[in-house]
């Protein structure tokens, strides 16, 4: 095209000048034969920055050219564990560690994924975690603690139940410090280990030097993030800086028991409700009908937070508990469960209803799934191995897995479940408070959608 333009151009601007035909008839074959050296050139050269270069290596050069990593600062909770292996008498036994270290090991990692943690490689008897990465979580820092209690508990327990023939004990002592750091972080690398810039690793290594066996240490800043969720006392002091300002340490003995921010208070920290006289006054309405037999579903709070959510969902627990017939429900939806089916259900069966971490053996924890069947009148056979499975707890020789179809066994567990939060509120009234909703997974909103349907109004 661009040829045939040249060449039309150019008979116009000769015929202007009265030029001889054999000029035109010059330029035409010199176009004629300059269009196939030109397009081949074309193909194999490229015009760049550099100047020009072959095709091919400006192709290999962009292949090879890598990504950019990039920096992101990021508020992090890092723990760090370390295994301790110890003579039980004598020296220890190069083999006898070599068997049991493997063990602890795979231990503490797959403890520290079940809450979230992010595992780095560190040097072998230790473990490295960051909480905040690569997706960063409300309550990190309280995943954190829970995975060092679970890992100190997870490696005494495998201590007493090693082979007496082994001729050693074995601990673990758990440091976990928060602070910002700077993340050098190539994109959608999420499987990848970040480069960690900043002093957060160092101050958890300083902290380590502090721990003693089978003790899980935090920070000042963590205590601050965690604190009512967990018992704690003072235990010593670290230096986090040249000066001689000293950050108060805190040794964890165990969890307190409070299941949001507003139990871990204490009853002095709180806030006095302000402005919410209409809402409680239909809480109070909403209470007194529901105790005449008229159940419905009462409110939603919805907005965004510190308007005072969950201080509204306190008064109105603190005034159904001074019902003394009253039963009150409560299911805690949270953030990294959310893919979870029922986890806040199988929460409340597990933690309130049944208890069963504090039930060691398979068929104790079965003895008290049949007690709590047989108390809602539930025929055993047929609902222990539903309640079971559900719990993840093992079924004894007495009874048979669930014989239905997978779409049937998950509508009897359902039912089963609907049954277990409703029939207390045919002796009593009941309150039912799910809170988080948000976080819920599609399992449990089709069941509260279930236990809608079933009030009777």
């Amino acid at each position: 095209m661009a040829a045939w333009v040249l060449v039309q151009v150019a008979s116009e601007v000769l015929e202007a000048f009265s030029a001889p035909p054999i000029v035109l008839q010059a330029i035409m074959v010199t176009l004629g034969l300059g269009l196939p050296i030109v397009m081949i050139l074309s193909w194999v050269y490229e015009v760049t920055s550099k100047g020009v270069v072959r095709t091919d290596d400006v192709e290999e050069e962009t292949e090879e050219e890598p990504e950019q990593a990039r920096s992101v600062r990021r508020q992090m909770t890092m723990l760090s564990a370390s295994l301790v292996i110890e003579p039980d008498g004598s020296e220890v036994d190069p083999e006898d560690a070599l068997e049991i270290q493997p063990r602890a090991m795979n231990l503490c990692r797959k403890v520290v994924e079940r809450f979230g943690g992010h595992l780095v490689p560190a040097r072998g008897g230790e473990i490295l975690a960051y909480f905040g990465y690569p997706v960063a979580h409300e309550d990190d820092s309280k995943h954190a603690v829970k995975a060092g209690l679970g890992l100190v508990d997870g490696i005494h327990r495998l201590d007493t139940d090693t082979d007496d023939e082994l001729q050693l004990k074995i601990g673990a002592r758990v440091a976990i410090h928060t602070g910002e750091v700077i993340s050098e972080e190539l994109p959608d690398s999420s499987e990848e280990n970040p480069s960690i810039v900043g002093v957060l690793p160092g101050q958890v290594a300083a902290l380590m030097d502090l721990c003693e066996v089978n003790e899980v240490r935090i920070t000042r800043s963590v205590y601050q993030m965690v604190r009512g969720f967990f018992e704690t006392e003072p235990s010593g002091e670290l230096k986090l800086g040249s000066g001689d300002q000293a950050n108060p340490c805190y040794r964890v003995a165990h969890e307190s028991g409070a299941r949001n921010r507003l139990e871990a208070m204490s009853e002095g920290d709180l806030a006095p409700l302000v402005g919410r006289d209409h809402e409680m006054g239909m809480l109070r309405q909403n209470w007194q009908r529901t105790k005449e037999g008229n159940g419905h579903v009462a409110m939603v709070l919805s907005g965004g937070p510190g308007i005072g959510k969950s201080r509204i969902v306190y008064g109105i627990k603190e005034m159904v508990a001074e019902d003394l017939d009253a039963w009150s429900v409560e299911l805690h939806c949270q953030q990294m469960m959310e893919n979870t089916a029922l986890s806040p259900v199988i929460e409340h069966i597990r933690h309130v209803l049944l208890g069963l971490d504090e039930i060691k053996g398979a068929r104790e924890q079965l003895d008290a799934i049949e007690g709590l069947l047989a108390e809602h009148n539930e025929d055993l056979k047929e609902t222990v191995p539903l309640l079971a499975q559900l719990l993840d707890v093992p079924l004894d020789d007495e009874y048979a897995p669930p014989g239905y179809s997978a779409p049937l066994a998950r509508k009897a567990t359902l039912e089963l479940l609907i049954t277990l939060l409703t029939e207390r509120s045919e002796r009593q009234p009941v309150l039912l408070v799910v809170e988080d909703l948000h976080w819920s997974d599609p399992t449990t909103l089709e069941l509260l959608g279930m236990l809608i349907d079933e009030l009777p109004s």
